[in-house]
């Protein structure tokens, strides 16, 4: 199976396990697996009491396997004070329902790991579409943290040699909102790890048990 850890639209493939990010005011097909989260792009103080709400209901949904994407983004028009404040009350609300959380992060990584320790936040935190150099990644997997790389391992020099050296750190693989199939990534990575695709796609199925639950 190829389990593609953070998108916005479902492949329909049968073999694919999609992970589909959605927001609060979505329509949500029930039976498909979930993230949910109030994006920092989406922070409206109007509707904001609601959509928590709205939030909350989901969250409790069996296929809703993490909340998320939520986190900080400094390039984003949405009042960074307000953006942290939105991100700390979703943290908060998870821990009624203890699922990992998918974070979107634009110039913000110590930020957002200064939260995570201050808030004493134990749910592991996956960095989506991970895209910095090897320091920070290790900074992230020293706080006990994920990352999810995307199409970036197919076209990305300085990505690919980062990628190329992980020999025993957990990592997820996406397609985000590319194009560009869950498939062909895995391939790349594959070719990356110098793996067979087979033994990567059993060790990313057991990274994804472990850290979101039986699938």
């Amino acid at each position: 199976m190829f389990i593609n850890a953070h998108t916005h639209h479902c492949s329909n493939q049968a073999n694919v396990l999609d992970l589909i990010n959605y927001f609060p005011t979505d329509t949500i097909e029930p039976t498909a697996y979930f993230s949910v989260g109030l994006h920092p792009w989406s922070i409206d103080t109007v509707t904001l009491q609601t959509d928590l709400e709205r939030l909350e209901n989901l969250l409790q949904h069996p296929p809703c396997l993490a909340l998320g994407e939520i986190g900080l983004d400094k390039v984003s028009k949405i009042d960074f004070s307000l953006q942290k404040e939105v991100f700390i009350q979703q943290l908060h609300l998870n821990k009624k329902y203890n699922k990992p959380v998918i974070i979107h992060c634009v110039r913000a990584f110590q930020e957002i790991l200064s939260i995570r320790k201050s808030e004493q936040i134990t749910q592991p935190f996956l960095f989506h579409g991970y895209s910095k150099n090897h320091q920070l990644l290790k900074q992230i997997h020293d706080a006990g943290c994920y990352v999810s790389f995307g199409k970036n391992l197919c076209d990305n020099q300085n990505i690919q040699a980062i990628f190329a050296n992980l020999k025993n750190e957990v990592f997820f693989l996406e397609n985000d909102n590319s194009t560009t199939s869950i498939k062909d990534i895995y391939q790349c990575a594959s070719q990356l790890q110098e793996i067979p695709l087979e033994e990567l796609k059993q060790q990313i199925t057991q990274s994804f048990t472990t850290v979101f639950g039986p699938i």
